[in-house]
């Protein structure tokens, strides 16, 4: 690209960003993107009308007639815009910049009618209500709304002003800048472009290809496989070649109306769908899915909601490798993906770094363990990169890309590519040496010390099918002492800034209920009651056998009081496996809303009277959970008072160490004398659910806090010993002596 081409990128960036900061300035600008975008995209079709109609009035001798033919005829132009100034010698787009009364009221008319005329942009530029009111106050005032147009005006956006992947770069430079302000919700519309590149040159699209993304979002990744094919065809004899044939889907409606606009105003072609991919794949032919040449993707990490019914009887037979775990998505669209190639087709995926490695190394069945067991068997997976961190707006996490092929592979490629970047402003960036060395490795399968390395089928069973690059290439031996002393001391100041967040928690938590000890005075929408009123059920669990004795006994998963740390952090993978007759367990089967309370410690160090909520997701454990008979299940009354409620409330009585007092220690074993407790102390609940669950959910949310904050806290703990044995080792990050 020229350095005029790119002074003039610069130039209209600066001046959409402008636009879009004319509504309530920097900060609020991200808010107001699906009123922006359809203006700035408007404002193109206007100009680009305007073109069509001069080209036509040099042919038949003035724009007036110009107008009428075109009017009579709209396939002449690409899109027909029914808006005509009074004076037919001024751009159409004049005609909405000159409004001055009920400027929201008119503008969504305009666009309204502007959509009614082009089938192809209904629910795309008329989805917004200019006019809408909050509260009884506009969104945006009309002298907001003229500002903003005043602001547009100031370029012409025609085909001779600039060319249609100049407009389109700046196009999605402001959907960028509007990412860097949407926080959590930025990933659900943004790929950086960096990583698209990427993804596209490694896959290496050729004319004609038909590509595909499932949760195609802004439309990016669809876009960046054009682009690098058009930059690959100007090498070549011909500049005469077929473009890629473009499929998306994407669920949430105002993403799909961005998709829409991208890729016009990209002057692309693509196919855009709206809809859950899951439960409703609208890419189909006769005999099931539709297969593509190449899919691309970025779906939501662990995406929550999913669940095993999403896929229950599905007749695309999807989930070929198996069934993902609730609440996480991730091999369930990794499966989509694979299940939408051809025989001889390529993805690339963007997923949370840890879909790697969960359930390697456990004597369990771990479900994604076993996803990936098959598609690692199978030579599926033919190169895993580990990306830097900081590069997406939803995340400070790093992320990985998959790359898949239906032409199987013999091994593979894991690439570390963690430290292939820049700093950048507020995101890090891959270079474009980092882009050029990831896609080189990958296309020659090179093994580069430090960088890559080559795991054929059998090495990766080794190792239980954990992929994770970051575990089988180290830490680069060049790093200097200055940079390691720098990082360490960052890992600790944020180890620090978590162990704090744990610390503070009692003192959060105690502000939120009464506390009878200082004598508080119970409000009217209060109750108090003995937590033995409140519990309708109580029994004991059961130790199994160590071996199967008969047939009618079924393998279980034991939660002892020593795996109550890790079942309160959702893992699972700790507890003994033993066997108990099947009539016994299902009568003492937890269900969702189950307490079980440790009344044994085993040891007289180990504390008792700590307490697990059942979860939902623990049902479906395979195999399944089952109480030791040195726990307790007991089950609340839910008339009274949510199971949820209860459980944070006694976790309460636990940080402040209400439960010790009825622990006792005849021998060298604690006990908890469950009775004593239950009949001496109070539980203090809002007497409406409502409140109750508000209150739970307070809890259930810092409780996620602070698992993270555990989570993350052992993650660096292991980061500093990686690099501490690095050191003792000779691994020589400090200098070596002569």
């Amino acid at each position: 690209m020229s350095n005029n081409n790119h002074n003039t990128d610069k130039s209209l960036e600066q001046w959409l960003w402008d636009a879009a900061c004319s509504i309530r300035g920097v900060k609020e600008a991200p808010k107001y993107k699906d009123y922006i975008l359809p203006l700035v995209f408007t404002k193109r079709l206007c100009d680009v009308f305007d073109d069509e109609i001069n080209r036509i009035a040099k042919e038949v001798g003035g724009r007036a007639k110009a107008f009428e033919i075109v009017k009579h005829d709209k396939k002449l132009v690409r899109f027909y815009i029914p808006l005509e100034p009074a004076n037919l010698d001024e751009p159409v787009w004049s005609v909405i910049r000159k409004l001055s009364d009920k400027i929201g009221e008119e503008l969504t008319s305009y666009l309204l009618e502007i959509a009614k005329h082009n089938p192809k942009l209904i629910n795309i530029i008329d989805r917004m209500d200019f006019n809408s009111t909050t509260h009884g106050q506009r969104e945006i005032s009309d002298d907001r709304l003229s500002a903003l147009i005043e602001q547009i005006s100031l370029k012409r956006l025609g085909l001779n002003d600039v060319e249609a992947d100049i407009i389109g770069r700046s196009y999605e430079y402001l959907i960028r800048k509007f990412a860097e302000g949407s926080g959590q919700s930025a990933g659900e519309f943004y790929t950086p472009k960096e990583v698209g590149i990427l993804m596209a040159r490694v896959l290496e699209p050729i004319p004609g290809m038909e590509v595909y993304d499932p949760c195609c979002g802004s439309a990016g990744l669809l876009i960046k496989c054009q682009t690098v094919l058009d930059e690959k065809m100007k090498h070549q004899s011909t500049n005469v070649f077929t473009p890629l044939k473009m499929f998306g889907q994407e669920f949430t409606p105002d993403t799909w109306a961005m998709a829409n606009m991208n890729m016009f105003i990209h002057d692309m072609e693509g196919e855009i769908e709206i809809g859950d991919t899951f439960k409703n794949p609208k890419f189909l032919t006769k005999n099931g899915l539709r297969t593509f040449d190449l899919v691309v993707a970025n779906p939501m990490w662990n995406q929550p909601w999913y669940t095993e019914k999403d896929f229950e009887n599905d007749e695309y037979n999807r989930l070929f490798a198996g069934s993902p775990p609730a609440n996480n998505a991730d091999w369930a669209w990794v499966q989509h993906i694979f299940a939408s190639l051809t025989l001889t087709g390529k993805a690339a995926i963007v997923l949370d770094t840890n879909s790697l490695s969960r359930g390697s190394n456990t004597e369990n069945g771990n479900r994604e363990k076993l996803i990936r067991k098959n598609f690692v068997d199978n030579g599926y997976i033919f190169a895993v990169v580990l990306l830097p961190e900081n590069l997406f707006y939803n995340t400070g996490a790093p992320g990985i890309l998959m790359f898949l092929s239906k032409t199987r592979h013999k091994d593979v490629l894991l690439i570390n590519a963690s430290r292939e970047f820049k700093k950048g402003k507020p995101k890090n960036y891959i270079h474009d040496e980092g882009i050029d060395k990831i896609v080189n490795t990958i296309l020659s399968r090179t093994e580069i010390d430090g960088f890559s390395v080559l795991l054929d089928i059998q090495s990766l069973k080794d190792i239980d099918y954990d992929l994770s690059p970051q575990r089988h290439i180290p830490i680069d031996p060049d790093m200097g002492e200055l940079e390691y002393d720098l990082l360490t001391t960052q890992l600790s100041s944020i180890e620090n800034q978590l162990i704090n967040k744990c610390q503070n928690r009692v003192s959060i938590v105690s502000t939120l209920v009464p506390n009878p000890s200082k004598n508080d005075e119970l409000p009217d929408s209060w109750k108090s009651d003995k937590l033995s009123n409140i519990i309708v059920e109580e029994f004991s669990g059961d130790w199994g056998e160590e071996t199967l004795i008969k047939d009618d006994y079924m393998k279980c998963a034991i939660i002892r009081g020593t795996d109550f740390p890790n079942i309160r952090f959702g893992k699972l993978t700790t507890c003994p496996y033993r066997f108990v007759k099947e009539n016994r367990y299902l009568s003492k089967k937890p269900r969702e809303g189950d307490l079980i309370v440790e009344i044994s410690g085993g040891g007289k160090y180990q504390n008792t009277g700590r307490l697990i909520y059942f979860e939902k997701e623990f049902e479906d454990s395979e195999p399944p959970l089952l109480f030791s008979n040195f726990t307790k299940l007991l089950r609340v009354d839910s008339e009274k008072v949510l199971p949820l409620y209860v459980y944070y409330y006694w976790d309460f009585l636990y940080l402040l160490g209400r439960t010790a007092r009825y622990e006792k220690q005849p021998t060298n074993i604690k006990n908890f004398k469950l009775q004593d407790f239950l009949q001496s102390e109070t539980i203090l609940y809002p007497i409406s659910k409502d409140e109750q669950a508000r209150i739970a959910n307070v809890l259930r949310g810092m409780n996620e806090e602070i698992t993270l904050a555990n989570e993350l806290s052992k993650i660096l703990d292991g980061i500093k010993l990686t690099l501490s044995r690095e050191l003792l080792e000779g691994l020589s990050l400090l200098p070596k002596e002569e």
